[in-house]
């Protein structure tokens, strides 16, 4: 990630947030204006707007012509100096700049107030209560100008900056995604498409909106995977990726500063003119932050992890910080290969050129005849160059210093600053990983050791050579597993011998939906028919980064079976990011105990525990009137305040998804035996008895 990009993006980033509907809706609002007349705030991110190192602006389009006199907007005051949030401020200055579209850019400005010169009113800030990116007070404010007369359909832009005294920023909210098409231009030399972000601010005017996805200037005609622009031979090849959107799928070789997608990508399909080890590079010959992707063959998209051949984002050792991209892969002659280029996510985007080589080029200090040293260790301060040729003008190619100053510690290992241009990474037959790491194979290492390879080398070589992520970055849960996404990349699944398909990771799981502890009040079973069981059969759960989890590693106990068959786990799913669900084979048994256990290699293990006690909605242990009581005062809020979110669990008896009247009916159903039910009035909660650690 480039620093550029971390300065304008990452004003506030993502902190778990979510979206609120319209800018005008929770407490502490001052804004009039409806739905239909907003770019809906996301409170989760903004953008630093301070009219001095950065500004703003957003497209929109009016659904109606018409005058707009009143915007309102969201934001924060965060000082980026110390890292502190300001807290609301005195001293606003607020401009607001309306622009005429030049074509996906703000182009001839329409008018413009400023607050300090009297032609701007403002109110606020107003507190809303809430956390911007859970970093900073959230404000709102209310702006009255003179009319600014526009048309319906036609594309503007509003530029909205705060020009604070001190050292407090104001940051613009965000809004939830709409054509993805935001500038923020931060070297005040007007906006260009240099400036872009794939972003929308929020704001509301007196005037309703439309979708102002025709705002957004045309991509490139390579945009997509199926338009991939045709190119044969070796040499530099130019691209723009400004208005690019993004079209291929994510990777795990791509992984690095925690992310894996390729943003604002152009694609090209290549033919190779020789049988080779290939050298694809943007290095010093673009300012673009690039990621590149090499896969075999054109022509199906998106394509898959089996065709991705190679993956890079920084890896040019002459630069600091290495934001150019440098990959090798091996080609055929008149082969075609799909060749992506684009952008770190969120990063600056532009113009550049690529190129293609067939092998690198020669360097005289390469090869047995420029000395004795050995490639995978450093020489002495001077020492130019290794005695393996093939790996040493790899290097090289990466990095001229290996060459022109000296090989040094970063040629023989990972590079300069982990840039990845060095022998370790470019020469993994040579001095790579495996066989030479200590790292269990079948275990992996913690999310950001950094260690990469494994202790067996030729399950190492067969993982890497499907998934370089596990040499180049480390050997993490997903290689020792069944791979990224459950591709099928990883140790349990490429060696079965080694690592088996029963691998448990280590790691703590916590229970969340619903969590451990948990008592199930709800209808067994529908109305007159027993024999359809309800209650619970998936739980989501958190837990270490994993890329899967075996149903082996899970057991279930219950105190009580029903007559039925045993219960087990017979899916755990993932979304790579630790969060899981767990699928049971049938609903836990009404009046017992279910526990479900986790066990790791190692035998440490994790249990969550769930209670079905039909009728007890107060959660006392026993089933009986005061149960109808506690609901009907959830229902007339004389206990519980309005707008609580439901304990569904415990108050929706009928199992309908939502707390009302007909939940009562159906507890009376539950405690009197009613409808096919049996008496569970002055039942006892089950006790956990043997099922319990």
């Amino acid at each position: 990630l480039g620093a550029k990009a971390s300065a304008r993006r990452a004003a506030l980033p993502a902190a778990g947030g979510g979206a609120i509907a319209g800018v005008g809706s929770p407490s502490g609002t001052i804004c009039p204006q409806p739905g239909a007349n907003c770019q809906t705030a996301d409170v989760s991110f903004g953008l630093t707007s301070d009219g001095t190192l950065f500004s703003v602006a957003d497209d929109f389009r009016l659904a109606v012509s018409g005058s707009v006199s009143q915007v309102c907007f969201r934001g924060a005051y965060f000082d980026f100096t110390v890292n502190l949030d300001c807290g609301a401020q005195g001293g606003n200055d607020f401009i607001i700049n309306y622009y005429a579209d030049a074509g996906g850019k703000p182009g001839t400005q329409i008018a413009s107030f400023r607050q300090s010169l009297g032609t701007l009113t403002v109110g606020g800030p107003i507190a809303t209560g809430q956390r911007l990116a859970g970093t900073a007070d959230e404000f709102e404010f209310v702006a009255s100008h003179d009319p600014v007369p526009l048309s319906a359909g036609a594309c503007y832009w509003i530029e909205i900056v705060d020009r604070l005294p001190g050292s407090c920023s104001w940051v613009w909210e965000g809004a939830l995604p709409g054509n993805e098409w935001v500038l923020q231009d931060d070297e005040a030399d007007g906006f260009d498409f240099a400036d872009s972000l794939p972003d929308d601010m929020s704001f509301c005017f007196d005037q309703p909106l439309m979708d102002p996805a025709p705002c957004r200037p045309p991509p490139p005609p390579n945009d997509d995977c199926l338009d991939a622009e045709v190119i044969s031979g070796t040499g530099e090849f130019p691209f723009d990726v400004t208005t690019a959107t993004a079209d291929g799928p994510s990777h795990s070789a791509c992984l690095k500063n925690g992310e894996s997608r390729i943003d604002a990508d152009v694609w090209y399909c290549w033919t190779s003119p020789c049988t080779d080890r290939i050298v694809l590079s943007t290095c010093q010959l673009t300012n673009v932050d690039t990621r590149i992707a090499v896969y075999e063959g054109c022509g199906t998209c998106p394509p898959s992890d089996l065709a991705l051949l190679t993956c890079n984002d920084d890896r040019c050792g002459d630069t600091l910080p290495p934001l150019q991209s440098f990959a090798v892969f091996d080609a055929v002659e008149g082969q075609s290969y799909a060749i992506r280029i684009g952008t770190f996510p969120d990063a600056i985007r532009g113009t550049g050129r690529f190129s293609l080589s067939c092998g690198p080029p020669a360097q005289s200090t390469c090869g047995p005849a420029a000395g004795a040293e050995d490639c995978c260790a450093p020489t002495d301060p001077f020492g130019l160059g290794c005695t393996d040729a093939s790996c040493c003008n790899l290097v090289c190619a990466c990095d001229p210093f290996c060459c022109t100053t000296g090989w040094d510690t970063g040629c023989a290992t990972t590079g300069f600053l982990n840039s990845g241009c060095g022998a370790e990474l470019l020469c993994e037959d040579l001095c790579g990983p495996c066989g030479t790491s200590t790292v269990d194979c079948c275990v992996g290492v913690a999310s950001g050791a950094g260690m990469g390879g494994c202790n067996d080398p030729l399950c190492c070589e067969a993982v890497c050579a499907k998934d370089s992520f596990c040499c180049e970055v480390e050997w993490d849960n997903a290689c020792a597993t069944t791979g990224f996404n459950n591709n099928g990349n990883g140790a349990a699944v490429i060696c079965p011998a080694l690592c088996g398909s029963t691998h448990c990771a280590s790691g703590t799981f916590t229970f969340v939906d619903p969590p451990s502890g948990s008592v199930d009040a709800r209808q067994p079973h529908p109305p007159g028919s027993p024999e359809m069981l309800q209650g619970i059969t998936q739980i989501g759960l958190t837990g270490p980064v994993l890329q899967s989890s075996v149903p082996t590693c899970w057991s279930v106990c219950e105190t009580d079976t029903g007559g039925q068959a045993a219960n087990e786990v017979v899916d755990v799913s993932t979304d790579g990011a630790g969060n899981f669900v767990l699928t049971l084979a049938r609903p836990i048994t009404p009046g017992a105990v279910t526990t479900v256990t986790y066990t790791n290699d190692d035998g440490f293990t994790t249990t969550g525990v769930f209670v079905s006690h039909p009728g007890d909605v107060d959660g006392d242990g026993v089933s009986g009137a005061g149960d109808v009581l506690d609901l009907l005062n959830v229902l007339s809020a004389g206990r519980v305040p309005r707008g609580l979110v439901p304990d569904l669990l415990r108050w929706d008896i009928d199992r309908s998804g939502a707390v009302g009247p007909a939940d009562v009916l159906r507890l009376i159903d539950l405690l009197t035996g009613a409808d096919g039910y049996a008496v569970w009035s002055g039942t006892q909660q089950p006790a956990c008895g043997t099922c319990c650690p």
